[in-house]
């Protein structure tokens, strides 16, 4: 907000959850990394 840039390391869960967040900034959902042939969890299992 102050214009100065900062830089933040975030390890485990935390970093996966800021990439994850990240991706959306983009524009990119999750199944976007899958591997193909992969299909996703449903909500219900």
């Amino acid at each position: 907000m102050d214009g100065v840039r900062t830089v933040t390391v975030f390890t485990d869960a935390m970093a996966r959850l800021v990439g994850h967040e990240v991706d959306h900034l983009y524009g990119a959902l999750y199944t976007a990394r899958m591997r193909k042939g992969i299909q996703p969890i449903s909500v219900t299992e």
